[in-house]
């Protein structure tokens, strides 16, 4: 069974994108005066992300791959493309599931991410489209700042599911990975969403760069399950930055 790891620029793994970035308009409140807000900005074409993606299953099996993300294209004020891949083609597995990143292709619009493609080692190909429900994390962001959103997935071939979140702006803090020492504002995020009889409960904790376009510089999560549960499943999982370039 081939396991495909996801991971967003700016939301990781389980299609939730809308949840950052923008988007919407209905997070509550507006910061105070003298409160410090960040606005996304719009990527640099040709800069490159290097990330490791740590996973640890219901058995404590932990594996380890890796994807390189680059900006291809920038078509407006914070819309872009981006590819995601393994140059090393890298791959774990555990129990019978093999765990692997697959080449992907991700669509940005006002923040956003509307669309993803992937392909798989056989050569077959599904889109994805992620259009908002409700909610949305529109700019700018702040330090304390409450949001929320439903997400709906379409995937062909795949089906359709809706992706619900809930999160804060918890802080702006260092946060120390591989590839250096970043200010980053801290996100507190819970994603619900079923799937084939299954719901998938996430609890994230993610920071993203204000300085570099919102993307990612390192997300812990964790995941519970109920109904329709596989026999062997990721229960955590942590994505950290590596290296960084052209940007």
């Amino acid at each position: 069974m081939k396991r495909t790891i996801r991971v967003g620029a700016i939301c990781a793994l389980g299609g939730l994108a809308a949840a950052c970035g923008g988007g919407g308009s209905s997070a509550p409140g507006q910061p105070g005066q003298n409160v410090t807000t960040y606005e996304p900005g719009t990527p640099v074409i040709g800069a490159t992300d290097v990330f490791k993606i740590t996973s640890v299953d219901d058995s404590n099996n932990t594996t380890v791959v890796g994807y390189t993300q680059q900006v291809q294209s920038v078509s407006g004020t914070h819309s872009y493309v981006l590819t995601q891949a393994d140059p090393s083609n890298n791959t774990a597995i555990v129990d019978g599931i093999d765990y692997h990143f697959n080449a992907a292709t991700l669509t940005f619009e006002q923040g956003r991410e509307t669309a993803l493609s992937d392909t798989s080692e056989s050569g077959a190909v599904q889109d994805c489209v992620f259009v908002p429900q409700s909610g949305g994390h529109p700019s700018p962001w702040w330090v304390g700042q409450s949001f929320s959103v439903s997400t709906q997935e379409t995937c062909t071939p795949g089906g359709v599911r809706v992706v619900n979140a809930d999160g804060t702006v918890a802080a702006l803090e260092q946060v120390t990975v591989p590839a250096g020492t970043f200010d980053a504002l801290r996100l507190q995020v819970t994603e619900v969403w079923t799937a084939n009889g299954e719901t998938i409960t996430k609890q994230v904790t993610h920071w993203v760069d204000p300085a570099h376009w919102f993307f990612t510089i390192k997300t812990v999560a964790s995941f519970t399950r109920s109904g329709n549960v596989p026999a062997h499943y990721v229960t955590s999982q942590t994505v950290e930055l590596q290296s960084r370039s052209g940007g």
